[in-house]
């Protein structure tokens, strides 16, 4: 006669799930280096954004020093969002050079974007393209956005960096990050929105969306979906 089924369960072994001491203390290391990495990432973008826009408020520095200052700080802290919103990738992917890549690429991106002062000043001018009388394009947030759509969507059908998010959240992290660094001095733009109003932001705002907010965005968006 075939066993009853409580004895049939009561006949099949019992797997216990063990893990070794080791891989635990290895794991509970990692997530510590892990927030060690995230804690200093962030402390060092604040302390950077802090003196570098204190160097732009020095009336007696030169324009060539003052363009300079102005790009390493778009490229630092879009470079440092990405790399504190993707530091969760790198413990459950182990993609550590990829995301220093793609930190990289993101600190261009954001840099580069400074470069639509020249194109609207219609001359490679250091002068005319840091005294314009409006501001150019891409400075608005709704059209840098519509470029870091088009961006992404250039790169996802030239299966640039792979066929996934980050080809949209990467420029969008350098147009966000440098969008709130310069509104905090000018308003945030939304020509042809709003009839092209700016909405003021204060620079407590800035900072604490460039180092926190937006990478807790980013970091939410790694949990929800693989990379």
């Amino acid at each position: 006669m075939g066993a009853s089924a409580p004895e049939a369960l009561a006949m099949q072994p019992v797997r216990f799930e063990y893990t070794p001491r080791s891989l635990v203390r290895a794991q509970a290391q990692i997530h510590r280096h892990l927030l060690v990495f995230v804690v200093v990432v962030i402390l060092v973008h604040l302390l950077a954004l802090l003196l570098l826009d204190h160097l732009l408020t020095r009336p007696d520095w030169p324009r060539i020093a003052k363009a300079l200052v102005d790009t390493s700080g778009h490229a630092g802290s879009a470079g440092a969002a990405w790399l504190t919103g993707k530091a969760l990738d790198l413990i459950r992917h182990g993609r550590v050079i990829r995301a220093l890549l793609q930190a990289i690429i993101c600190a261009i991106l954001a840099s580069l974007m400074d470069l639509d002062h020249f194109f609207h000043a219609s001359r490679w001018s250091l002068t005319a393209a840091t005294s314009l009388s409006t501001r150019p394009w891409l400075h608005s947030l709704p059209v840098a956005i519509a470029a870091a759509l088009l961006l992404s969507y250039v790169a996802h059908r030239c299966n640039v960096a792979g066929a996934h998010r980050d080809t949209f959240l990467l420029p969008l992290t350098a147009v966000l990050t440098h969008q709130l660094r310069d509104a905090h001095r000018r308003g945030l733009w939304l020509y042809p929105l709003a009839g092209g109003a700016s909405i003021p932001i204060s620079y407590t705002f800035y900072l604490t969306f460039n180092v926190a907010i937006w990478p807790a965005v980013l970091a939410q968006l790694s949990r929800w979906s693989p990379g």
